[in-house]
């Protein structure tokens, strides 16, 4: 199977390519994009691997402690990747007025662990029950907390609404092969694909593997769909960079024992990544 990462490189150049020729597309952020609609990469994640990129460094940890904080913690502020030095989204953050605390309005985490709903216990329970299901399926898209763009991100957050649109796991499916692996499909609306794409397909991944091991099963393939993939105009000199590297191999993670239920997860050293070797990091602003 052709590696992971080539998948991913094959859109960055045609995005790098487009931009040749193409006039910037303007977007909220004002920096402006290039951008190409639909695409797939289905990523082998067999024998633990995860599809964290090579030709460019990444932090791992950062992206297991956003992990943690939005579906364990269900992000109700932001403490926790304060503690945890965390700033990738310090950009956006609100006040929550009730609490004094930052937060980002009522955004992925809690929706998906909504108190009324818990669609994360709802999808692992059907699925220890009925292996063959065809209906474990969540979301994390909820119209009535979609950000109205025209307001600021506090302003957002005053109308219970979340600083910004939910970008990824608008639709989502797990389902149980006929090996008995797990494999999963999400959809994500809107990806940067030079700086957020790389850390969104490494953080669903884990969140795959999380499942299958609470499940008791492993897991086989993620597939990973985007509908407006994008690379901002600031990020282009970057992209070219990143594209004259060569990958190394993916690396695995393994995930301790003590995690029986998603729940038992405590902290981010229960997962433990083995074997990344990568190229040096590259640094590009973030579209706000």
């Amino acid at each position: 199977m052709m590696s992971n990462e080539y998948q991913y490189l094959k859109i960055l150049q045609e995005l790098v390519d487009k931009a040749e020729n193409n006039p910037i597309r303007s977007d909220r952020t004002g920096v402006g994009t290039w951008s190409v609609f639909g695409r797939t990469i289905e990523f082998d994640l067999t024998d633990m691997k995860i599809p964290l990129l090579t030709t460019k460094k990444i932090n791992y940890s950062n992206i297991l402690h956003e992990l943690f904080w939005m579906f364990r913690l269900k992000n109700e502020n932001t403490d926790y990747l304060d503690e945890n030095n965390v700033t990738i989204w310090k950009k956006w953050y609100a006040v929550d007025h009730k609490t004094g605390k930052n937060y980002l309005g009522k955004m992925y985490g809690q929706i998906l662990r909504d108190e009324s709903f818990d669609q994360l216990q709802y999808i692992i329970d059907l699925l220890r029950r009925n292996p063959t299901t065809r209906r474990a399926v969540f979301t994390l898209f909820d119209p009535k907390t979609s950000a109205d763009e025209r307001l600021s991100f506090q302003d957002n957050a005053d109308l219970g609404r979340g600083v910004l649109n939910n970008c990824h796991a608008l639709a989502n499916q797990f389902i149980i092969n006929d090996k008995g692996n797990l494999e999963f499909l999400t959809f994500q609306r809107s990806q940067d694909v030079f700086l957020g794409g790389p850390y969104n397909h490494a953080f669903y991944a884990t969140f795959t593997h999380l499942i299958a091991h609470v499940l008791g099963i492993k897991a086989e393939k993620m597939i990973y769909v985007t509908g407006d993939t994008h690379l901002y105009s600031n990020h282009l000199e970057q992209a070219k960079l990143q594209l004259t590297r060569d990958p190394y191999e993916s690396p695995t993670i393994s995930i301790d024992k003590s995690i029986v239920d998603f729940d038992d997860w405590s902290n981010i050293n229960q997962i433990t990544l083995h074997n990344y070797n990568s190229h040096a990091f590259i640094k590009a602003p973030v579209a706000v």
